[in-house]
C-alpha cells in the first residue's frame, strides 16, 4: 500500500473502526480519521491494534477524501502513550494508548517485526535460539508474503469498476502473480495451458453482483487443483478450500445440488413475501447459503468474511 506509485495515486490513509465485539474507545475514535499517507501516526497505529482488532486502513485519493465529506487531513491525534513492562524480560518502553503492547508497529515494516522476535528469542533456552533462528523466514520488507500481496490485489479488485467484466489473478505461495486474466461480465474462460497452470495455487477475482462463488467457479475449484479459489464481492470476500478428494465431490454436488438449490428458493421466497428481505439481498443470500450448507457434507472449508469498503 506504501509502493512509490500508491502513494502519489492515494496519498491518505483512511481509518475504519471494525466490528469487534468489545469495541475499543479509542479505536472508535479513530474511526473516519483521514491522515497524509507518511504521516508518522501510522506507523504505530496501522491496524490490527491489539488482538481481536478488525479495524482496517484504506488509501484514498482527492476525490475519496471529498466523498468523505472532507476538504483537508485531519489533525494527528494525541492521545498520549503508557508504560509497558515486559514481564519476561523486563524492559520498559512507552507504547501509544489504544494499541496493545506489541501491535505497535506498521505491518510489513520490519523494525517492529525483528523487534518483537529478538525479544521471543530471548525467552527461550539458550540452546533452542540458535536452531529457532535459524529457521525463521527473512522478513526483507522489499518481499512481501503471500498474505500481504493477495491482501493487495483483492483492494485493487473492490475498487473496479462493476461495469468492467471480471478480473482474476492467479498466485502461487510465494505470493507471485503468474496470470492476469480479463473475462466476461459474470465469466472468466480459460485456455487449456493455463488451466494446466492453477493446480496447487490460489486465484481470486471480482463478483461486480457481489455474490458468492458460482458452480463454475467449484466446478474449476474441483477440476483444476487449485489450493483455493476465492471471490470478492459488495461487502464480502468468499473462499473455498479445495478437498482431499476433488472427484469424490465433485459427483456429491452433482447430486444433491439441484435439491438444495430448490429448497433454498424456496426458503428465500417465503422470506420475501413475509417481508423479511428484499428481492436483491435474496439474490446475494443464494449461493452463499447454498455453499454453507454443503460445506459440510462436501467436507470443505467455505468462507465468508466482512470487509468494509469506501
Amino acid at each position: 500500500m506504501d509502493s512509490p506509485e500508491m502513494l502519489k495515486r492515494r496519498p491518505y490513509r483512511l481509518y475504519r473502526h471494525g466490528d469487534s465485539r468489545r469495541p475499543r474507545p479509542l479505536h472508535l475514535s479513530w474511526d473516519g480519521l483521514v491522515l497524509a499517507a507518511d504521516d508518522p501516526w501510522w506507523d504505530s497505529h496501522t491496524p490490527m491494534n491489539g488482538w481481536g482488532c478488525k479495524c482496517r486502513v484504506y488509501a484514498l485519493n482527492e476525490r475519496d477524501l471529498q466523498r468523505q465529506g472532507k476538504a483537508a487531513i485531519d489533525p494527528t491525534p494525541k492521545d498520549g502513550t503508557f508504560t509497558h513492562v515486559d514481564r519476561y524480560t523486563g524492559e520498559t518502553r512507552q507504547v501509544p494508548k489504544g494499541i496493545d503492547p506489541g501491535f505497535d508497529y506498521k505491518p510489513g515494516a520490519s523494525q517492529g517485526r525483528e523487534g518483537i522476535v529478538q525479544t521471543m528469542l530471548g525467552r527461550l533456552p539458550v540452546e533452542l535460539r540458535q536452531s529457532v533462528a535459524t529457521t525463521l523466514p527473512s522478513m526483507n520488507p522489499q518481499k512481501p508474503g503471500l498474505a500481504q500481496i493477495l491482501a493487495a490485489k483483492e483492494q485493487e479488485l473492490r475498487r473496479r469498476d462493476p461495469r468492467l467484466p471480471e478480473l482474476a489473478y492467479v498466485l502461487d505461495e510465494q505470493g507471485n502473480v503468474l496470470l492476469e486474466k480479463e473475462g466476461q461480465n459474470d465469466r472468466i474462460t480459460f485456455t487449456q495451458a493455463e488451466l494446466d497452470l492453477l493446480t496447487g495455487k490460489i486465484l481470486t477475482h471480482n463478483h461486480p453482483s457481489g455474490r458468492s462463488l458460482s458452480e463454475q467457479d467449484v466446478d474449476l475449484l474441483l477440476a483444476s487443483g487449485l489450493a483455493q479459489i476465492r471471490a470478492t464481492g459488495a461487502g464480502y470476500d468468499y473462499s473455498m478450500d479445495l478437498p482431499e478428494n476433488p472427484i469424490s465431490t465433485y459427483f456429491i454436488i452433482k447430486g444433491r445440488i439441484e435439491a438444495m438449490k430448490s429448497e433454498i428458493g424456496q426458503q428465500l421466497r417465503n422470506q420475501m413475501n413475509s417481508g423479511e428481505i428484499t428481492l436483491e439481498e435474496a439474490n446475494l443470500l443464494g449461493l452463499h447459503l447454498l455453499w454453507s450448507r454443503l460445506s459440510p457434507v462436501l467436507k470443505v472449508t467455505y468462507r465468508r468474511e466482512k470487509f468494509d469498503g469506501i
